[in-house]
């Protein structure tokens, strides 16, 4: 078996990395010197490319993005072909069985595997504007009506904050609430009703994994400020940060939808502490609340 050494390296997020294999040391006697250059050399989709499927469908097309995750990973190797891509490790002797970062010819294996997808896609199901490279696609359309955004009914989150007392969230029969500190009381009002939508994504997000969710509130501006993901309040927009982090940390998917302040009367007793009338209200919830943090110190910074 022919060993090789490993390497780490960093990815975009902090604190996640991607092992590296280590295929061209030797130098003149690696597993890569032993690599046909044809082998080693792809041609990828450019940007012009994508301009031109753009252009193609027209103005105020739609676009869309998604990707395989782990991608050289789900690519097996011959088993005949194990030998070959040994390494130690605390002294133990292992072969790699998947398709490895780090050896010259992986990516025109799967750049290959890739073109087949996009064939299908094309193919079978019916999406002719489709791009690619190794593993990322982008999809285009005449408008976003072209796709389904797919959710689960369980997965409805319903958030009200009370400028007064505190703030409250509820999903499915688990449910949260907290009181605002002096300090907390001064902020706006939708800079308190996105506080416990960020809370309830920190606490709640490992059960949002790789889905879909819908973030009910009665504040309108809010709707507007999640969905777009910006604002020109420098407050709200630490917060957001916060929400589209730990939303892209467990692949979460996520729109913000009003309801009327009538209809939001669980979230809303929550948010006035009154416990009794939420238990009153809805009987099937759980008895006791979910922990939660301290408030978070606020931003030393000032809004324009």
């Amino acid at each position: 078996m022919q060993l090789s050494p490993l390497g780490l390296a960093e990815k975009k997020m902090p604190g996640t990395y991607r092992m590296i294999h280590h295929l061209s040391f030797p130098e003149g006697s690696s597993i890569n010197d032993n690599i046909p250059q044809d082998k080693c050399s792809v041609q990828y989709a450019s940007i012009h490319d994508a301009i031109e499927l753009i252009k193609t469908v027209g103005r105020k097309s739609f676009c869309a993005k998604t990707d395989i995750s782990s991608a050289f990973r789900i690519i097996n190797i011959k088993e005949s072909q194990y030998k070959l891509f040994g390494f130690m490790w605390e002294g133990k002797y292992y072969y790699d069985k998947n398709l490895q970062m780090g050896c010259s010819s992986s990516c025109q294996i799967f750049e290959n595997f890739s073109t087949a997808i996009e064939w299908i896609a094309k193919n079978k199901a019916l999406i002719p504007n489709i791009v690619h490279i190794l593993d990322d696609f982008m999809i285009v359309d005449k408008t976003e009506d072209g796709y389904r955004w797919l959710t689960s009914d369980q997965l409805h989150l319903f958030t009200d904050a009370s400028g007064t007392y505190g703030y409250g969230a509820l999903f499915g029969s688990q449910w949260f609430l907290g009181k605002w500190d002096t300090k907390w009381q001064k902020q706006n009002i939708a800079f308190l009703e996105l506080y416990p939508i960020v809370l309830a994504v920190e606490i709640w997000g490992h059960r949002f994994e790789n889905q879909c969710i819908y973030f009910h509130t009665d504040n309108i501006a809010l709707v507007s400020v999640i969905n777009k993901q910006t604002s020109k309040d420098a407050f709200i927009m630490f917060l957001i940060r916060r929400l589209v982090l730990h939303c892209l940390r467990n692949n979460v998917n996520f729109k913000a939808k009003h309801i009327y302040g009538s209809k939001n009367v669980l979230a809303d007793a929550l948010s006035r502490q009154q416990v009794q009338k939420f238990h009153r209200l809805a009987p099937w919830a759980d008895t006791v609340p979910k922990p939660v943090p301290n408030l978070p110190d606020l931003p030393s910074y000032r809004n324009p």
